[in-house]
């Protein structure tokens, strides 16, 4: 508690509160009262344009209870990072935690919905993670500004360059230390290695799905696609639903690709990796928990990606 008089809340922490917050109470609003009128006519005939507009051969009836569903994800979430926004700005470190995780639940439940106030969320929590957050959140004293520490550093070097002295060295070696801005601790690199193995392992599984869905399963999905009315209702066709998969297997292969750079950069010490990976594993976790109501086998992906957020906001412990 002495620590506070001597370093202040940030500017980055008052604003990213004040987005994150307010954002996240006019996604719960917006989400109550959406849902207070599914059941009138009006509504129903915007749902059933837009389903047109999509080309989709499905009642509104059948859209209904997946649109509840997700009004109310949004309205829950946006309601706990209301609140939390408001002690996140109190330096409580719990409810910076939660606020990232329901903000990421309002920006999937709620983007179709509210697409400003989905993607204002994210950003005041990106913001929430910065450098200046994390020192203070931490209780460290402010980093100094890079500017004026590398003004210096650029004259140096222009000064050997000119003079052709064998100290040329060590302008690159100042220049790579300037770059990273913490050191890992112990749990960060139990972050980084969990990212790295369930991402590469991840990938080698979609690689796996995506030749089988076009040699070897093929003939067993296409079974599967006849069985299935509900495509012929939509008028999809085979070759359309298997290149549709196969584009989105694809995506899932890169962002675990991505998930594996971010982690190797997370252990070289780069400030901007650990807060992507923060984002990316909590949007993978809100993912993979709503592909638990397909197989329970994804349950494993929502634990790994739950161990990694709890290692990146965890106290550093010394080594």
């Amino acid at each position: 508690m002495s620590s506070t008089p001597e370093h202040p809340r940030p500017r980055q922490v008052t604003t990213a509160s004040w987005l994150a917050s307010g954002a996240s109470g006019a996604m719960a609003i917006s989400a109550a009262t959406t849902m207070a009128g599914l059941g009138t006519l009006a509504m129903q005939e915007r749902i059933e344009a837009f389903i047109t507009e999509l080309g989709l051969q499905v009642a509104p009836a059948q859209v209904l209870p997946w649109i509840r569903i997700g009004l109310y994800v949004a309205g829950v979430a946006g309601a706990i990072g209301f609140v939390t926004g408001i002690f996140a700005a109190k330096r409580d470190r719990a409810s910076r935690i939660v606020l990232s995780i329901s903000s990421v639940v309002v920006f999937v439940a709620g983007f179709f919905m509210s697409p400003f106030f989905a993607m204002l969320a994210v950003f005041g929590v990106m913001m929430m993670w910065s450098a200046p957050a994390n020192d203070w959140f931490a209780g460290r004293a402010p980093a100094p500004a890079p500017q004026p520490v590398e003004r210096p550093q650029v004259a140096n070097s222009a000064a050997t360059s000119s003079s052709l002295a064998g100290s040329e060295p060590t302008g690159p070696q100042t220049v790579r230390s300037q770059q990273v801005r913490y050191q890992p601790s112990r749990q960060t690199h139990m972050a980084s290695l969990t990212t790295i193995v369930f991402s590469t392992a991840v990938f080698l599984w979609i690689c796996m799905a995506i030749v089988s869905s076009l040699t070897v399963q093929s003939d067993k999905l296409r079974e599967r696609f006849d069985a299935d009315p509900r495509f012929e209702a939509a008028g999809l066709t085979f070759e359309g639903f298997q290149a549709v998969m196969v584009v989105m297997l694809i995506v899932g292969a890169l962002w675990a690709i991505g998930a594996v750079v971010l982690g190797v950069l997370v252990l070289r010490g780069v400030e901007w990796a650990r807060i992507a990976l923060l984002i990316s594993a909590s949007t993978a976790g809100v993912m993979a928990l709503l592909a638990t109501l397909a197989s329970p086998v994804f349950l494993v992906l929502v634990a790994a990606c739950a161990l990694t957020i709890w290692l990146l906001v965890a106290p550093p412990k010394t080594n």
